[in-house]
């Protein structure tokens, strides 16, 4: 059969809010310098939030696989992100924003509800440079003090270090050719005559890790990395960029992280074996000669006795509100936070605390009362300076999140499952309500009774646990249920109380295997077992009257059961990995989809094929469709989310905002919003027109 074509024009589908957050870029969570709004790093994409009224800006122009480095400049005005190349080889962009652009548009409230700023998906009319010149990936920037200049890091593959002109817009002209000179003076010229590179140099003899430019001048800042610690000289005249060693002695370390007192004299490096190193760098302007000595250079002066656990991974510098005092915030790789007196090095007595994950980021809050600190597992934290209690601000999770599910007809929560936890989520205040943690293992799937009042979900070691959803404690746990394999697909029938049981559920295995359960609290018991898939079950659907289910596998076959009579009807096959499978509400069709990246009508009674659409540039993952039928979603590996006019199977709407393939989508139960889980660990709410909208909208579209 032919493939049907839906090149049409589709409108943007609009992105309301997100839930989500890369805990693992060090340094990838700040503040702006007014304290209004916090930036922050999901995949390739980066959020501007407002504080007062929880507005998101979306900033979405890299291409590679994430953002890997983040900072702002001191007056705000301009942002600058890093990311990490499809390959190695690739070139990795940097990214200068306008962030008062951004800003302006998180706090914007939408004067309708098609007011396209509500979208603020914004790309390239808010990015002022794109810069390219690493490869693999930018490990470090940080921002001049003027803001005049842009310094960063490549990554392992490119280890250089790069000062860039942003001071004004005009083409930056190709310097002369370079003249050969000592590793510790190094000049690059221009790529091409629209290069703002000022110069550039190796970074050092093995891996740079870190960068920090110094507060009050704009020609010198410090580079930390793998047993080096640098201290380098800026003339943007010449061009040049030299470099002295800071003088360590018999101390040899890897410096992870780095935080410059307010008077520039002092650096406090953070290190991989968990001690604080302070070194003083005062440094000799660039000579004129290479003979010329060096009279003041930078030299190591304390090093901590107090060793942090599994290393520091991040610093920052403060002014204690009730002394004045200069402070030492730490965060380190065990998840303790703790201030540290600059002079002795020790811990300030009643200023530790203890997150969850190990801290990544630092970020003082400019009223000086407080600060945020994000940790790899994704979860951002508040604590005050006076009473160092750590209060949770955000969280999400930090693996992908393989399937979520709407309660039956409440439109307000959702769940999801990941990696060693199970969590509810309220869609319109964007808040995680409950986490239910098994750890060490991963949730496969999650399902929840139609009244309710159990929550199911299938985990990796082939098990089956239910909680309670008010407080998240175990139920009951069905142990054998998979034992080849884990748990991947959960059904269960729209019918079951468990006020009258036994009910039923469905689940199917990387094993292959389909089974039928009849539960109760006390017992549950295998009524059924069919081994007919030859490769994991993707996806379970059954029918509105409880009598069918289907089974989609990566064998390339999708199978209908009888539940009622516990046989096959029918099957398809086709050369394609099954990714998920439903019927249509009037039990009527199947629809379905996989790694061909096709959507393929098929009918459910003998499996002839009806009608095949082309689903995208790459595999289709994920469908959903409204209750009446006439609209229904798709994800798949192109980071697309689609909503798509059933009868015409033409595309009505596409949203983009995922950084990585969406793993599952569902309509809410009132069809006013589409909900999105991806790899990258987000949680996408869109929204979506009523039954009045969608119908207006489809009929615009025929």
């Amino acid at each position: 059969m032919a493939v049907s074509s839906t090149a049409t024009k589709a409108s943007p589908l609009i992105l309301e809010g997100m839930m989500g957050f890369n805990g693992r870029v060090h340094n990838g969570l700040h503040y702006t310098p007014q304290g209004t709004h916090t930036v922050y790093p999901l995949g390739s994409m980066v959020i501007v939030q407002n504080l007062i009224t929880d507005q998101q800006c979306f900033l979405q122009g890299h291409t590679g696989i994430s953002v890997s480095a983040l900072a702002i400049s001191q007056d705000g005005r301009r942002l600058a992100t890093g990311e990490q190349g499809v390959t190695p080889g690739s070139k990795a962009e940097i990214c200068v924003w306008d962030l008062e652009g951004a800003q302006a548009l998180a706090g914007d409230v939408p004067s309708s509800p098609d007011d396209e700023t509500k979208n603020r998906l914004h790309t390239d009319r808010l990015i002022i440079f794109r810069l390219r010149q690493h490869l693999g990936k930018v490990q470090a920037l940080d921002f001049s003090c003027d803001g005049s200049y842009l310094g960063s890091v490549g990554g392992q593959d490119d280890n250089t270090v790069i000062v860039w002109d942003l001071r004004d817009l005009r083409p930056v002209p190709a310097q002369q050719e370079a003249r050969r000179s000592s590793s510790s003076s190094t000049t690059m010229p221009s790529m091409c005559a629209w290069s703002r590179v000022v110069c550039a140099a190796r970074g050092s003899d093995d891996m740079t890790l870190c960068l920090q430019w110094l507060h009050g001048r704009n020609d010198r800042f410090v580079t930390g990395g793998y047993f080096s610690l640098r201290v380098w000289q800026v003339d943007v005249e010449t061009p040049k960029m030299h470099y002295m060693e800071a003088a360590m002695g018999t101390l040899r370390r890897q410096y992870s992280c780095l935080a410059i007192s307010p008077n520039d004299k002092l650096c406090y490096c953070g290190t991989h074996t968990g001690d604080l190193v302070r070194v003083r760098i005062d440094r000799d302007p660039i000579p004129c000669s290479y003979n010329e000595p060096d009279m003041v250079r930078p030299i190591l002066d304390v090093v901590s006795i107090i060793k942090f656990q599994r290393g520091i991974k991040a610093l920052a510098c403060f002014t204690n509100p009730g002394t004045g005092n200069m402070n030492v915030l730490v965060g380190a790789g065990d998840g303790k936070v703790a201030v540290m007196a600059p002079g002795t090095l020790k811990v300030v007595a009643g200023k530790s605390a203890q997150l969850l994950g190990g801290v990544t980021s630092l970020a003082v809050a400019p009223d000086g009362a407080g600060f945020l600190a994000a940790t790899d597992q994704s979860n951002r934290f508040y604590l005050t300076f006076r009473d160092f209690v750590p209060g949770l601000r955000g969280t999400c999770h930090y693996a992908p999140i393989n399937r979520l599910v709407f309660p039956a007809h409440c439109s307000e929560l959702i769940l999801t499952c990941s990696m060693n936890d199970i969590r509810v989520w309220n869609v319109a205040l964007r808040q995680e309500l409950l986490r239910i943690q098994v750890p060490n293992l991963e949730a496969k799937t999650v399902a929840i009774t139609p009244k309710g009042s159990t929550i199911l979900s299938g985990w990796s070691d082939g098990k089956v646990r239910a909680f309670y959803p008010e407080s998240g404690k175990l139920k009951f746990v069905i142990s054998n249920a998979h034992t080849e394999g884990a748990v991947t697909a959960l059904a269960v029938c729209h019918d079951a109380d468990e006020a009258s049981p036994p009910w039923r559920v469905v689940t199917g295995g990387e094993d292959g295997r389909v089974r039928l359960w009849h539960m109760a609290s006390a017992q549950q018991t295998m009524a059924f077992s069919a081994k007919d898939h030859r490769a994991a079950v993707t996806s379970l659907n059954i029918t509105r009257d409880n009598r069918q289910c289907v089974s989609a596998s990566a064998d390339g076959s999708c199978i209908v059961w009888n539940l009622l009579a516990q046989t096959r009807l029918v099957a398809v096959f086709e050369p394609t990995l099954y990714e998920a499978a439903l019927f249509h509400p009037d039990n009527s069709q199947l629809l379905t989809c996989g790694t061909n990246h096709h959507i393929t009508y098929y009918n459910a009674y003998d499996g002839s094929s009806i009608r095949v659409l082309e689903g995208g540039e790459d595999a289709v993952v994920a469908l959903d469709i409204v209750a009446g039928g006439e609209v229904f979603v798709s994800g798949g590996a192109d980071k697309l989310v689609k909503v798509w006019a059933y009868d015409e199977g033409v595309v009505l709407r596409t949203g983009h905002g995922h950084s990585g393939p969406v793993q599952d989508v569902k309509v809410s139960p009132d069809e006013r919003r589409v909900v999105s889980v991806g790899k990258e660990g987000g949680i996408f709410i869109w929204r979506l027109a009523g039954n009045a909208g969608t119908e207006v909208a489809i009929s615009g579209a025929v």
